[in-house]
């Protein structure tokens, strides 16, 4: 049975390309100044980027985006 909070996740979301990248970033555990050195992007840039993805995907915190990206195909899942 699914928790409700997963089930309100679009799968579907609209991403662009620099959305995906930095989503991809944060999965693997980047910090936001690691994220943004490596696309070339302003600290504030970023956190921008990051919250568009929170309203985009319907995620409230890092765990739900990384969530998303899972359930999307973004990321794949890896086993313990």
């Amino acid at each position: 049975m699914k928790r409700q909070a997963e089930a309100n996740l679009p799968v579907d979301a609209k991403l662009s390309e620099k959305e995906i990248t930095v989503l991809r970033l944060i999965c693997e555990e980047k910090s936001t100044k690691e994220i943004a050195d490596e696309v070339e992007l302003s600290l504030r840039t970023v956190e921008a980027i990051r919250d568009k993805l929170k309203v985009k995907t319907g995620a409230k915190s890092l765990a739900g985006l990384v969530m998303y990206a899972v359930k999307s195909g973004i990321i794949e899942s890896r086993p313990a």
